[in-house]
């Protein structure tokens, strides 16, 4: 027969308070953390706090309120720089010329028809300038002036520096012309359509001119502002039967 265990039992403690047992309580705090995962775990463990912390969370509204106000001040900047530049770019767009084509002519197409290529060519250009502004001078430095005929280039010039005074119109008269090399890219294909086109008076022209620009108002005076005038698919038949199409002016930023 096995052995059976035996137990004591153990004494009782003395009561006090009129033998009433004493009611305690204890008090167990715990603090949560919530981690990145969504999780959160608690600890009875007092939670200390480092210096360094401490001192981060006391510098942090500074720094924050520091770059606040850094974005702010270029939000303004910003701003301000973008409604001088429209403000700019309007007075300037204000104080263009307008520039009309008034005549092509091509007194001289060297065509080698074995070849089919252009040899030589001529063009004279008429454009008109006319500054509407009544304040302000208009001064055009020296341009550059290419003439296309069917896309090909037919003729090139060099206008010198001249001047618009308020309410001014000028005639500009450009006698262009171009030598083609023996390794000229245009010579290939052109010469029978600019042929056909010129006899038939159907030729698409296009005149470029580019340069810098610059005003003259009340004292204030600046130039150097890039500009491109291009006088695009001007039809040789609209010249012909005294149309003027309006060249735009084109500023170059950059």
């Amino acid at each position: 027969m096995a052995d059976s265990k035996k137990y004591r039992k153990a004494p009782s403690l003395p009561l006090h308070n009129n033998d009433e047992p004493e009611k305690s309580t204890r008090r167990v705090s715990f603090t949560a953390e919530v981690h990145h995962s969504g999780l959160y775990t608690c600890s009875s463990s007092p939670r200390v706090i480092d210096e360094r912390d401490a001192h981060h969370r006391r510098t942090r509204p500074w720094f924050c309120k520091f770059w606040a106000w850094t974005c702010l001040v270029l939000c303004i900047l910003s701003f301000a720089f973008l409604i001088v530049g429209a403000s700019f770019y309007a007075i300037v767009r204000s104080g263009l010329p307008d520039v009309y084509l008034k005549r092509v002519s091509f007194p001289i197409v060297n065509v080698d028809k074995s070849n089919q290529i252009i040899l030589s060519a001529a063009a004279d250009v008429v454009l008109e300038f006319y500054n509407d502004n009544e304040n302000s001078n208009v001064i055009f430095g020296s341009m550059n002036v290419d003439v296309y005929g069917e896309h090909t280039k037919l003729g090139q010039a060099n206008i010198p520096e001249f001047s618009l005074g308020p309410k001014n119109l000028t005639i500009l008269i450009i006698n262009s012309t171009i030598v083609m090399d023996e390794t000229g890219d245009q010579k290939a294909t052109a010469a029978p359509d600019i042929e056909s086109s010129l006899e038939n008076k159907k030729m698409v022209i296009d005149v470029i001119l580019n340069g810098q620009i610059g005003f003259d108002a009340s004292g204030f005076k600046f130039k150097g502002l890039p500009v491109k005038i291009q006088c695009k698919d001007v039809k040789q038949s609209d010249l012909e039967l005294g149309n003027e199409p309006e060249c735009p002016i084109k500023i170059i930023f950059g």
